[in-house]
């Protein structure tokens, strides 16, 4: 059984890519809103994807989030079959405010080599992994997603069709 290690395009992006985008609001809103509002940015390139939030003044009121759009293009292995698969991310550390685990979501930006504001509300809902607590995401390190049966269906249906595996990280 052969392994095969995977990564997106760095800038400039060509046939894949990996960003983030962002909701921003200045004042505060609650955690229902900056989570299911409109994105407001985007960041295509770059050197670091992010994912995280900031809190208004410490409150319980939330002013930005931020979701990681990854997308790796496996088309030189279309039609092969998936048995496992993991997501490694190197984490930067953070501060933690609040009890939120991170995990692995479809994504589904309207490109395949950019993202633009838009692509913030196309992170689905249904887990492709298994979540990393929120507590072992303070600590700098590699975090390490290991795809569930879920996560596994997804990438055999993009390994089936043009190869292109559209993935997210979100609270």
């Amino acid at each position: 059984m052969a392994s095969i290690t995977l990564y997106p395009n760095f800038d400039p992006e060509t046939t894949s890519v990996d960003g983030f985008v962002s909701r921003y609001v200045g004042a505060g809103t609650t955690w229902a809103d900056i989570h299911d509002g409109a994105g407001t940015d985007a960041s295509p390139s770059g050197a670091l994807m992010y994912a995280g939030w900031y809190k208004a003044g410490g409150g319980t009121t939330y002013t930005y989030l931020m979701r990681s759009i990854v997308l790796f293009d496996a088309s030189t292995i279309l039609g092969s079959t998936v048995v496992s698969a993991i997501l490694s991310v190197y984490d930067t550390g953070s501060n933690s405010h609040a009890d939120l685990d991170m995990n692995v979501y479809a994504s589904a930006p309207a490109s395949n080599n950019d993202l633009v504001a838009a692509d913030y509300g196309t992170l689905g809902t249904t887990a492709l992994a298994t979540a990393i607590p929120n507590a072992d995401l303070i600590a700098e390190g590699w975090k390490v997603f290991t795809l569930n049966a879920t996560g596994l269906a997804f990438i055999q249906a993009a390994l089936n069709g043009n190869g292109i595996i559209k993935l997210g990280l979100r609270f």
